[in-house]
């Protein structure tokens, strides 16, 4: 290396090149291949940090070194990329919050419309009450369309139909109960829920693919019920 410099670490190089997508960070250049510069010079930093670093093709390089861009525009070039990854961040954390609200509105759903399914086997009870345990099951149905909605705006249509195949067999289920179709031998009336763990792990694939995440990551955040209330022994 010149100057005697250490050469840059291999996972700092990785997360500067990811950073400008493997291409020249210049936004009208963009060419291949690149290599790494030193925003303010190597001789008057003496190290290799990320902010300091940044993609440039060879071309782009040279045109720095002589003085061509100077140190300030390199600068808002760099700015550009952060700017850049913190809407990436912000599509990500859009993306992991509307998967969640679906897959937590339809776990409602599903408590609510096995409440009447119960009820039902059960043959007990009163007909209001049976009204007030169906009234709860289409409250929640609108939420879950919302859920589904959202899903559509901020996941790629791929992603979006498979949120569709797993919230589809939920409202098939409920419709039948809430209908009386079950439990019946109607042969058209089952639990339609049989396929849910299958369209549930396709959805979690998918979408791990769109933000960056493991599928084990996302059913972890999906499957977090949170702290705990109460039980803090605190006395007054």
């Amino acid at each position: 290396m010149p100057d005697g410099r250490p050469a840059i670490p291999r996972e700092l190089e990785r997360a500067v090149l990811v950073e400008a997508g493997h291409r020249c960070a210049i936004p009208t250049c963009r060419s291949v291949p690149v290599e790494l510069a030193h925003i303010t010079s190597w001789s008057k930093v003496r190290e290799h940090s990320f902010g300091n670093l940044i993609a440039l093709c060879p071309t782009c390089h040279a045109r720095f070194d002589r003085g061509d861009i100077d140190r300030k525009a390199m600068l808002t070039y760099k700015g550009l990329l952060n700017s850049q990854r913190d809407v990436n961040a912000l599509v990500r954390a859009n993306r992991v919050a509307a998967l969640v609200e679906l897959f937590e509105t339809l776990e409602r759903l599903s408590d609510h419309v096995n409440k009447v399914a119960i009820a039902d086997v059960a043959d007990k009870g009163t007909p209001e009450g049976r009204q007030a345990l169906v009234d709860d099951c289409r409250a929640v149905s609108p939420e879950a369309k919302r859920a589904l909605d959202r899903c559509k705006l901020t996941f790629s249509a791929e992603t979006a139909s498979k949120a569709y195949w797993l919230y589809a067999p939920y409202i098939a289920w409920a419709s039948d109960v809430v209908d009386g179709l079950w439990p019946t031998t109607h042969p058209g009336a089952d639990q339609h829920i049989d396929d849910v763990p299958e369209a549930a792990d396709d959805l979690i694939a998918a979408a791990a693919l769109e933000v960056d995440m493991t599928e084990k990551e996302l059913w972890d955040i999906i499957s977090d019920p949170g702290p705990r209330l109460g039980g803090s022994l605190k006395k007054y």
